[in-house]
């Protein structure tokens, strides 16, 4: 049972990697403590950071996306917190 769930889960999770690629869509987590974030391999690519040996921090995706993504996200990011 445990392999199983283990399968299903693998297979979910290369779906989602397929999904993202066809959409160039990326997904990603933050930390807001320690600004630690989990990227998805398509936001590698979409980022052209593909490769990159530390883990990704929150001011360098910020360094990365356009000004008007980033007056959004900061926007979005002071609401919620």
């Amino acid at each position: 049972m445990a392999g199983e769930i283990a399968r299903e889960f693998r297979k979910s999770e290369a779906d989602l990697a397929h999904a993202q690629a066809q959409a160039h869509l990326g997904s990603w987590t933050l930390d807001v403590k320690t600004s630690e974030m989990t990227w998805s391999a398509e936001t590698y690519r979409l980022l052209k950071l593909e490769g990159m040996p530390a883990p990704p921090r929150y001011e360098m995706f910020l360094e990365h996306i356009t000004s008007h993504h980033k007056t959004e996200r900061l926007r979005l990011l002071t609401t919620k917190l």
